[in-house]
């Protein structure tokens, strides 16, 4: 009896809990709206997340009002209505509102500054059709709106757009219908409203958690068809699986209202018929179970019942009677898990919780169907924790049983496993051994090939002007001294690009540059790359034309974009003559990428040549116009950098009519 009174108690507490959170409004932690008017100054959209827009909207039934209509005046013929919630929860003059009919909802809202772009987002949308306007522009529709009943298109697909605050008082404006019996028009869950990227974010979720249950149903249901068919004199196996089936027709409409698949009426007959026949499957499974609890006419019964309501809903009937039927259909469960549990049945326990945890959440909907409470839709939730604890118990029975029969086979199944686990990880070990080891020769050969040419030759220039000058002093007037001091800064300069390429490089190949991504705005790094090249730029009398028509933000690993970009414009003033010209241009692109060209008017590329200009086995140095000397190693770095960014980089030249060198990056957000 302690044991009972134990479990009751945990039921309770799972009940209570499920409770208080749906019937939750956290009126305590959001500002909600009063007669129509939300007051969100003070509210940062990036920093403090989403918020729901509840609360207390005006309302004008039977109307259809357009935001742009300027003869209408919305200062007269509304009333308050609560969102979330159906309208038939609203009275009119004393009178309910009939479930079927079109309305509108308008909300303003007050914030603090204009400077930020805002999303609108709801789990299942409004019932059944809408179109929502944000400050007089489309911000979101599901669906075909209208006053006429033969125009009206229900749909569960809803798609929200971004914008921008015009002003500080956003207007919210949604017209919404509702033909579809069976249904009431309205915002069943909350709406809420934030920053572009935490409303993506919110989803994104939303779509990652309805994926993970949707695909562990999934594994339930194969499982179990797996173990019948293994275990074929278990029926518990079998009706398991076709409830994990029905299950998920039941779900079903997250996902396909999400792809938008089918139509209004499809996705509601795969909702229905799914848990319509789910109830008397819960039936004969727990007969399979207890078989002696359940009286042997009961599940057939139950099934003649379910095939009425399907007829009946298919039908266009309303099925308000089945929903009573499998309240008192899982009452009866729940006794019988109850007499189960105080005979010490196996497993009892564990049955028990899961089904009142199911029909905690079938009452809790129950009941708000029926507009005796005002809470959420919890069945999903307890559906799903009802199936993933028979799921174990059933599941961990058969695996008890099958381990015992297969114990030493698999002991000796995994000793042979193991063994050539360690002989195939020893021999990759071994490959991935040689190939970094190439790797490091490569890479050793390579410094000592720019060490012995590119890096000693300016060095040795170098010194033997400064041995020169040293030496020689006296010969050398001022003109010549700032002619010498001017090739030495030239040498010296060379020879510093090189090394940082020479070392970023070195890096690469030893992994240790890291790919850190994050949005930045792209003509800011090109107008910092284009200040460092002023001197050059002005020495050579080279022209340098951007064309960037607006600011655009990029995806990317900013170090690794500023090199390649400085980099490239480097090597186009190399190889231009004076008086020549640069042009710099970022397009974009219908790929979600960027272009940037630099384009130059120099030497150009030997058709010959262009294939070695990215391969690292290959060394290709060019002298500039002026007697500029590359080791090759910054376009081979650029290309790196660019793969890492998930761009490509290309070039185009001529011998004789210069180069252009494109790479793209992708579109930020």
């Amino acid at each position: 009896m302690q044991k009972l009174i134990k479990i009751f108690f945990f039921i309770s507490l799972v009940g209570y809990s499920l409770l208080s959170v749906s019937c939750n409004n956290k009126k305590d932690i959001y500002p909600v709206a009063k007669k129509g008017i939300l007051d969100l100054r003070g509210w940062d959209f990036e920093k403090d997340g989403n918020i729901p827009l509840n609360g207390e909207w005006k309302f004008y039934w039977k109307k259809l009002v357009d935001p742009n209509d300027t003869t209408y005046r919305f200062d007269s013929d509304w009333n308050i209505i609560n969102v979330p919630g159906l309208w038939r929860d609203t009275k009119l003059k004393g009178k309910p509102v009939p479930s079927i009919g079109y309305a509108t909802y308008r909300l303003e809202i007050l914030i603090d500054s204009t400077n930020q772009i805002l999303k609108l987002f709801s789990k299942t949308g409004i019932k059944t059709s809408s179109v929502l306007y944000a400050d007089g522009n489309l911000a979101g529709a599901n669906g075909v709106v209208g006053s006429n009943e033969k125009l009206v298109v229900a749909s569960d697909h809803f798609e929200f757009f971004s914008f921008s605050p015009t002003s500080e008082k956003i207007e919210i404006i949604i017209q919404v219908s509702n033909v579809t019996k069976g249904y009431s028009g309205g915002i069943s869950s909350p709406l809420k409203l934030g920053h572009v990227h935490n409303i993506i974010k919110t989803k994104r979720i939303d779509i990652y958690s309805t994926i993970f249950v949707y695909g562990c149903i999934f594994i339930f249901m194969i499982s179990q068809f797996l173990f019948y068919f293994a275990w074929i004199y278990d029926r518990s196996f079998l009706y398991l699986a076709i409830m994990s089936l029905l299950i998920l027709s039941f779900f079903s409409i997250d996902i396909t209202s999400e792809l938008d698949l089918f139509n209004f009426k499809v996705n509601h007959i795969f909702v229905n018929i799914g848990w319509i026949f789910a109830v008397p499957v819960i039936i004969y499974y727990i007969r399979s179970i207890f078989k002696e609890l359940v009286n042997k006419y009961i599940p057939p019964i139950a099934l003649i019942v379910a095939f009425i309501a399907a007829i009946a809903y298919l039908s266009g009937t309303s099925i308000s009677f089945y929903r009573v039927f499998a309240i008192i259909e899982l009452i009866y469960v729940i006794v019988i898990s109850l007499i189960a549990f105080n005979k010490k049945i196996y497993q009892s326990t564990r049955l028990l919780v899961g089904i009142s945890i199911m029909a905690l959440a079938a009452i809790n909907d129950l009941l708000f169907y029926l507009n005796i409470i005002h809470s959420y839709e919890m069945l999903h939730l307890g559906i799903f924790m009802f199936l993933f604890i028979q799921v174990y118990v059933v599941s961990s029975n058969f695996a008890k049983s099958y381990l015992k029969n297969k114990n030493l086979s698999e002991e000796l199944l995994s000793i042979n496993k193991n063994l050539e686990n360690l002989v195939v990880e020893r021999t990759k070990k071994i490959e991935d051994q040689n190939f970094q080891l190439k790797e490091l020769i490569t890479t050793k050969d390579r410094f000592f090939s720019i060490i012995a040419h590119d890096l000693r030759s300016p060095i040795s220039s170098m010194l033997s002007i400064l041995n020169m000058f040293s030496t020689h002093r006296d010969r050398f007037d001022e003109k010549s001294t700032e002619l010498m001091i001017h090739d030495i800064h030239k040498s010296t300069d060379r020879t510093y690009n090189l090394l940082e390429n020479l070392l970023n490089w070195a890096r690469s190949q030893k992994g240790e540059i890291y790919y850190n991504p994050d949005n930045f705005e792209l003509n800011s790094l090109v107008d910092a790359n284009v200040d460092l090249i002023n001197i050059p730029i002005e020495n050579k009398k080279i022209k340098l034309t951007k064309k960037m028509a607006q600011d655009y933000i990029c995806f990317a690993d900013k170090s690794m974009i500023d090199l390649v970009i400085r980099n490239l414009l480097s090597n186009a003033i190399k190889f231009t003559p004076s008086d020549g010209e640069i042009k710099i241009g970022i397009e974009e692109q219908q790929d979600g990428m960027f272009v940037i060209n630099i384009k130059d008017s120099g030497i150009g590329i030997k058709k010959e040549d262009l294939s070695k200009l990215f391969d690292s086995g290959k060394k290709l140095s060019t002298w500039g116009t002026e007697g500029e000397k590359g080791s090759g190693l910054g376009l081979i770095l650029c290309k790196e950098f660019v793969e890492k960014n998930k761009g490509t980089l290309k070039v185009k030249s001529e011998e004789g009519k210069g180069s252009t060198f494109s790479f793209t990056v992708p579109k930020g957000l």
